[in-house]
């Protein structure tokens, strides 16, 4: 019996050491398996990429993609003021009987948005709370989107431009790459148009990033060029030095960098030439919504059932000058000419600011010595075919927002302006069609 026992315990005992041998075979198997797997040499351990898990610091990764100065300065933009409330409307002073009834005249007050570009108070004399700025939305980044793809077909390279943008910068490359973008979102009717982008001297790291993105913008609509100043010059000499017109057939649009432009601000000016280009009274074309009373300073909105008419008073935020008189203008030298005009509101301004820094005074001058007018259209009650960000610069001393909304929407009506547009004088009161004679004869086109 006892030896029974002792011989079923040992057939146990080699069992278990038989299983337990086979167990440590099978784990120096499977070690030897997976040591042999991960130390193949045809096989690196940064190419191996286990589902569900990050990289290690040997993967190599895709190299970035580069990021343009132009996408760099135009993403920088500042801080958007959140949306205001629409401003309540200026009481209106009961107009005269003999007042025309197309113009809304409302209270005068000083204003900082004149109907002139720089023709507004010097910021020192200036005393009215800054307009609320309408609301603005983030900028995307800086590519062609036109409002239909015959905008974005490149001008035909044998095709003369007899059109040419001036766009006018220095330190503000936010604000030029957003211009930039409106530009090229805008219609141009397969026309060839030129752009000269000017930047004035001086140093910085704004100034750098404005050529930076003047440099990148893309251009298919014609020539671009980029001229950049070695010394500072000022917004003035821009202006003089900006255009020479080869003939009476070439055009131009001034635009300063705080500008926004409607995608159909071409198709306006060139509309207006059309109809009123022959007319020895017009001055030019103005992308911007009137606003100015000359003679008061205060505020005379002129509606003329929204179409087009003339006033006395250039709008230089978007300003396209009639040729024949823009050549003999920049004739005169603004550092030696006296520009006064008595009872204008805007030769009391010329007066408090630095000598040669308001260039539209002299604009003005030479409107009343020839006795001209600034095509004009208000196509709503807060819309323009231009829009003012009235940026810190030489105009403001701070920032003051969006002046007014861009028109999205061609209204047909502007297709058909009248053959004789209603003329306003500098007190906004309508005035008789004027008979000048140009102040040179024409040249012909080159």
């Amino acid at each position: 019996m006892l030896a029974s026992q002792q011989a079923r315990a040992r057939s146990r005992r080699w069992r278990a050491i038989c299983a337990g041998s086979i167990v440590v075979v099978f784990f120096v198997a499977y070690a030897l398996l997976v040591q042999t797997t991960f130390t193949m040499p045809s096989i690196s351990a940064s190419r191996i990429v286990v589902p569900g898990m990050l990289q290690t610091q040997n993967t190599p990764r895709p190299p970035a993609k580069p990021i343009s100065a132009l996408e760099t300065a135009a993403t920088q933009q500042p801080p958007l003021a959140p949306p205001a409330k629409e401003p309540q409307p200026v009481s209106a002073n009961p107009p005269p009987a003999e007042e025309d009834p197309h113009v809304a005249d409302e209270k005068p007050t000083p204003i900082e948005n004149g109907g002139g570009g720089d023709n507004q108070p010097p910021a020192a004399a200036a005393k009215v709370a800054p307009a609320p700025p309408a609301p603005q939305e983030a900028a995307p980044a800086l590519e062609p989107k036109p409002a239909d793809a015959k905008a974005l077909a490149p001008a035909s390279a044998k095709k003369e431009a007899l059109f040419k943008v001036i766009v006018m910068g220095w330190k503000r490359h936010a604000s030029l790459a957003r211009l930039l973008r409106s530009l090229q979102a805008a219609e141009y009717a397969g026309d060839a148009i030129d752009l000269d982008i000017r930047i004035d001297g001086g140093s910085g790291e704004d100034r750098d990033k404005s050529i930076a993105v003047a440099k990148a913008a893309e251009w298919p609509f014609g020539t671009k060029q980029v001229l950049i100043n070695d010394k500072n010059e000022g917004l003035a000499a821009a202006w003089f030095k900006g255009w020479v017109p080869p003939s009476d057939d070439h055009r131009a649009m001034f635009l300063e960098d705080d500008i926004e432009v409607s995608p159909f601000w071409y198709k306006w000016v060139q509309l207006m030439y059309k109809a009123y280009g022959d007319k020895p009274w017009m001055a030019g074309v103005t992308l911007q919504h009137q606003t100015l009373n000359t003679r008061t300073g205060g505020q005379t909105h002129i509606k003329n059932d929204y179409t087009p008419f003339g006033y006395k008073l250039l709008g230089s935020w978007g300003f396209s000058p009639h040729p024949k008189h823009w050549r003999e203008f920049i004739k005169i030298d603004p550092k030696k000419h006296d520009p006064h005009v008595p009872g204008l509101i805007t030769s009391s301004w010329f007066k408090q600011v630095k000598k040669g820094s308001m260039w539209t005074q002299h604009f003005i001058w030479y409107t009343e010595k020839h006795n001209l007018f600034t095509i004009y259209l208000t196509p709503g009650d807060k819309l323009s075919m231009a829009a003012n960000y009235r940026e810190k610069g030489e105009h403001y001393q701070s920032s003051q927002g969006k002046d007014f909304t861009l028109v999205t929407h061609w209204d047909p009506k502007w297709d058909n302006p009248p053959a004789t547009p209603n003329l306003y004088g500098w007190d906004c009161k309508l005035v008789p069609e004027p008979i000048a004679l140009p102040p040179a004869p024409a040249l012909e086109p080159k």
